[in-house]
């Protein structure tokens, strides 16, 4: 999607699986260690997740994960974060659940480039 974002489209996953295989690849990842030799590094990653059935448009759907995602960031990363059946961000798992609220936390952010306005490659 640009810089260190990427998109995984789940045709057959409902909303628990999805969530499922977010937070696998989240905690694998925490998990993993690469020794260099300049020492040992890691790495976490946040997950935001949306679902299609509920926006009109590819564009619309990559707006609402990039909501999620920022939600995640904001909330202090390493966790996964997914739209609510109202559209709103909320914490879905991760190592420590935020005391914020998804509009709390959206609304004292800066503000950031909307993800509708980028195309998918190829559009």
């Amino acid at each position: 999607m640009g810089g260190e974002e990427f998109a995984a489209c789940l045709p057959q996953a409902d909303r628990a699986d999805a969530i499922a295989i977010a937070d696998s690849i989240r905690t694998a990842l925490e998990a993993r260690r690469l020794s260099t030799t300049k020492g040992v590094l890691s790495a976490t990653v946040s997950i935001g997740i949306a679902f299609a059935d509920r926006h009109e448009d590819v564009h619309a759907i990559i707006s609402a994960a990039d909501a999620a995602l920022y939600a995640a960031k904001a909330a202090g990363r390493n966790s996964v974060w997914s739209e609510d059946p109202s559209g709103v961000p909320q914490f879905a798992a991760g190592s420590i659940a935020p005391a914020e609220t998804a509009a709390t936390l959206l609304s004292l952010s800066p503000a950031r480039s909307s993800a509708a306005t980028r195309r998918p490659t190829g559009s």
